[in-house]
C-alpha cells in the first residue's frame, strides 16, 4: 500500500468492489478468508470507514459497462469464474492494468491452467495490506510455493 499511497501505483478497480465489501449486508473490513464480520453496534462504524475510505481513495473507478459485461461472461466460461471475480478481471483488462492484484492463489492458477489471460499478470500483493511492483514473473505462470 506504500507505493499506492506514494503515488508510485496507480490502482483501477471496478465498482463492483463497493458491493463486495458489504457482503450479505454486513461490512468487512479484512479479507473474507480470514477476517470477522463487523457486526451490531460496530457495523455502522465498519460502514462509515468503508464510505470514507471509498470517497477519499485516489482509486480510478471504472463502471462496468457493456464490453466489460461482455468480457467478464466470456471470462466466466473461459475460467469457470464467479461473475465479481470475471468482472473484475474484465475491468482490468479493458482499463490495460497490466498487473491484478489478488488474495485468491485458487484464482490465479485456475487462470493459468485456463491458458491466461493476454497482457494482464495475475499476482498476490507481497504482504498482506502492502503491496509491491513485481520483479519477475511467476514461473510458469503459476505461483511459486515460496511465494506468500
Amino acid at each position: 500500500m506504500a507505493q499506492f499511497e506514494n503515488g508510485n501505483l496507480a490502482v483501477t478497480a471496478s465498482t463492483m468492489v463497493y458491493v463486495e465489501v458489504f457482503g450479505k449486508g454486513e461490512a468487512k473490513l479484512h479479507d473474507k478468508r480470514k477476517s470477522q464480520l463487523a457486526t451490531g453496534k460496530t457495523q455502522a462504524a465498519a460502514s462509515a470507514i468503508i464510505d470514507s475510505w471509498f470517497r477519499s481513495s485516489p482509486i480510478s473507478w471504472v463502471e462496468v459497462h457493456q464490453d466489460i459485461a461482455e468480457d467478464a461472461r466470456q471470462m466466466a466460461r473461459k475460467f469457470h469464474l464467479d461473475s465479481q471475480d470475471a468482472v473484475h478481471l474484465a475491468t482490468a483488462v479493458d482499463e490495460e492494468c497490466g498487473i491484478f492484484y489478488t488474495l485468491d492463489r485458487k484464482l490465479i492458477n485456475r487462470i493459468a491452467d485456463g491458458g491466461g489471460i493476454p497482457n494482464l499478470q495475475l499476482l498476490l500483493p507481497v504482504a498482506m495490506g502492502q503491496l509491491a511492483i513485481p520483479t519477475q514473473a511467476p514461473i510458469a505462470g503459476k505461483l511459486s510455493p515460496l511465494e506468500p
